[in-house]
C-alpha cells in the first residue's frame, strides 16, 4: 500500500511539474508576440479634422459600409483622393472611430466633405434607429488628435474602402 502512495505521489509531482513549465512557456510565447503595428505610419500626435465615431448600445456597432460607399464617390464626384484611418478596437463590442485625412489646400472640398458627411451620418444613424432600437450610435467629431485613441486593441492602421 505504502509503494501505491509513494508511486502515484512522484505521478502527481510529475504532472505538476509539467503543468508549470506549460504556464510559463505560454506565458513567454504570449510576450513575445506583441503587435508593433499599431499606429503604422501614422504620426504620433496627428490631429484629424473630421472623424465618425462607430459605438454600440448592446449589440455591436452599426456597419461601415455606407461610409465606404460615401466616400469613394465624394473622391469620384469631386476629383480628389480623401484618405481615413481606423481606430478600431476601442470598447467591449468593437467600437471604432474612421478618421479622415482632408486636404489642406482645398478648402471648399473640405467645407463640402464635412457637410455632405455630417448629412450621410444623420440619416444613416435615423434609418438604423428605425431598423434596430438597439443599433449602434454614429457620431461625427472634430478636431480627433490620435492620443485621443491609445487605448484601442487594435490600434489606428489605414481604413480601406
Amino acid at each position: 500500500m505504502q509503494l501505491l502512495q509513494k508511486k502515484h505521489h512522484k505521478t502527481t509531482n510529475v504532472k505538476y511539474l509539467l503543468f508549470l513549465a506549460l504556464l510559463i512557456s505560454a506565458g513567454a510565447c504570449s510576450s513575445s508576440n506583441t503587435d508593433t503595428s499599431k499606429t503604422t505610419n501614422l504620426q504620433e500626435n496627428k490631429v484629424y479634422p473630421v472623424a465618425v465615431s462607430f459605438g454600440s448600445i448592446c449589440c455591436g456597432t452599426p456597419s461601415d459600409d455606407f461610409l465606404k460607399t460615401f466616400t469613394a464617390a465624394f473622391n469620384k464626384n469631386n476629383s480628389v483622393k480623401i484618405s481615413a484611418d481606423i481606430a478600431a478596437g476601442c470598447g467591449r463590442e468593437g467600437e471604432f472611430v474612421i478618421l479622415f485625412n482632408l486636404p489642406d489646400n482645398k478648402k471648399t472640398i473640405h467645407s463640402s466633405f464635412i457637410t455632405e458627411l455630417e448629412k450621410t451620418v444623420k440619416e444613416t444613424g435615423e434609418k438604423n434607429k428605425k431598423a434596430n432600437s438597439s443599433s449602434g450610435v454614429l457620431q461625427v467629431l472634430y478636431g480627433v488628435k490620435t492620443s485621443e485613441y491609445n487605448y484601442c486593441r487594435l490600434g489606428i492602421k489605414k481604413w480601406n474602402f
